[in-house]
C-alpha cells in the first residue's frame, strides 16, 4: 500500500490578485468586490483580498463540482 494524495495537487483556481478575483467572481459579486476593494484603505486592501479570494475559491471549487457531478 502507498501513500497517495486523495486530491492530485492542483495549482490554485484563482490567481491571488484582483485580476484574478475579479475574473473568477461574476456579475453582482465582482461589482461588490471591485466596490470594496476601491473603497479600502491602503492598510485594508490585502484583507479584502484576503477574503474575496476565499470567496472566489468557494466560487471555483463549486463550479469545478458542479461540473464532476453532471451525467455525461
Amino acid at each position: 500500500m502507498s501513500a497517495q494524495p486523495v486530491h492530485a495537487h492542483e495549482p490554485a483556481p484563482v490567481p491571488r490578485n484582483a485580476e484574478g478575483i475579479g475574473a473568477a467572481l461574476s456579475g453582482e459579486r465582482r461589482m461588490g468586490f471591485y466596490r470594496e476593494l476601491q473603497a479600502a484603505s491602503p492598510e485594508d486592501a490585502e484583507a479584502v483580498l484576503r477574503r474575496w479570494w476565499c470567496e472566489a475559491t468557494l466560487d471555483a471549487d463549486q463550479d469545478r463540482g458542479d461540473r464532476l457531478a453532471r451525467p455525461r
